[in-house]
Order: structure tokens, then C-alpha cells, then sequence
């Protein structure tokens, strides 16, 4: 049995999931059990599962290669192969909460599950233009003020007073929070 981890996949009920989040709680004379929180790559579906440690499932092997980012229908994210030029779609409902940070044009890695993309690896930074921003209002500056913005890929975040249209700005994907003003 290998160490499992946050972001691994593996078989479930003969259906690939990958790994959301993971508790090991030991037992005082056992061995422990495995709280496991898991996606279904096929459904986008989130699950909770529990095993006792020496019955955990293993890692599945799953592929990583990159693709571009070319658009959204709403239903399914296209990417396409630099090499072969091939086109491939992934359901939206599977990557939904990472939708909201890509950008047309830009080279993402792609999970592939027997050739097919399962799901998506971006940075934990990424960075994006200020396209909508109102103008900073002066006032209390005990506190640290902030004014809600929009990105060039619809996310709206809340960022510093100083920061206006145009500005790059750098975005923590797994906080989706403002990181700093880049250049």
C-alpha cells in the first residue's frame, strides 16, 4: 500500500477520483483510519469515504501534459495539444472552481486518465489584468481599506485602494485571494 496523498487519484468503486482532502486519525491500539474526501472525474462529484489504513486504495497512474487554454462553452473548457494541434474538451463541472483563472492562449498541465483529461493543474499564483476598478475612496486608514475589482477573466476580487484599470495584479488560485501589484 503507498502513502496517499492531498491530490492523488485513485479507483473508487472502479471509478476514477482524485483526492480533495485527506485526515489519517490513529487509533490507540489499531491502525488508524483514513477520512478521505474524493472528486469523481467522471461526474464532478464530491464524496466522503472512510477506510481503515490497511485497506486504502493505491495511487491510479494518471498522465500530466501540457495543453492551451483556447475557450469555455459554458459546458466544457477546449484545450489543445501544442504538438498535434488536437483539440480536447473537459466538463466544466470538473474544474469549476479553477475556471475563473484561466486565460485564452495560455499553456496549462492536463491531467489524462487513459487518454482522456480528468482534470486540471494551474499555479498557485497566477497573474491578471485589472479590466474594471472604482476609484479609491480616501478616508480611514486604520484599517487596511479595499475596493472590489474586476479581472480580465470575470473574477471580481477585493484588492488595496491603489490598485486601478490596467494594473497586473498577482492571485492566489487556492485562496483566491489578492497577492501584490506585479511591475
Amino acid at each position: 500500500m503507498a502513502q496517499l496523498k492531498k491530490g492523488q487519484f485513485i479507483l473508487h468503486k472502479d471509478e476514477p477520483h482524485q483526492i480533495v482532502d485527506l485526515q489519517h486519525h490513529a487509533m490507540g491500539r489499531g491502525r488508524g483510519i483514513l477520512n478521505l474526501r474524493l472528486r469523481n472525474l467522471k461526474t464532478g462529484a464530491v464524496i466522503n469515504v472512510t477506510f481503515k489504513s490497511n485497506e486504502a486504495p493505491d495511487p491510479i497512474v494518471v498522465s500530466q501534459k501540457n495543453f492551451q487554454y483556447l475557450y469555455n462553452d459554458g459546458n466544457n473548457a477546449y484545450f489543445m495539444d501544442p504538438d498535434t494541434f488536437e483539440q480536447v474538451a473537459l466538463p466544466v463541472k470538473l474544474i469549476s472552481d479553477l475556471i475563473q483563472f484561466l486565460k485564452e492562449g495560455e499553456t496549462y498541465a492536463l491531467y489524462l486518465y487513459e487518454g482522456k483529461p480528468v482534470a486540471l493543474n494551474i499555479p498557485k499564483v497566477v497573474v491578471l489584468k485589472v479590466v474594471s476598478a472604482p476609484e479609491g475612496v480616501r478616508g480611514d486608514s486604520s484599517t487596511n481599506p479595499t475596493k472590489e475589482v474586476e479581472l480580465e477573466t470575470g473574477l471580481r476580487l477585493q484588492v488595496p485602494l491603489f490598485i486601478k484599470a490596467g494594473d497586473l495584479v498577482k492571485v492566489n488560485t487556492e485562496k483566491v485571494a489578492y497577492v501584490e501589484r506585479v511591475g
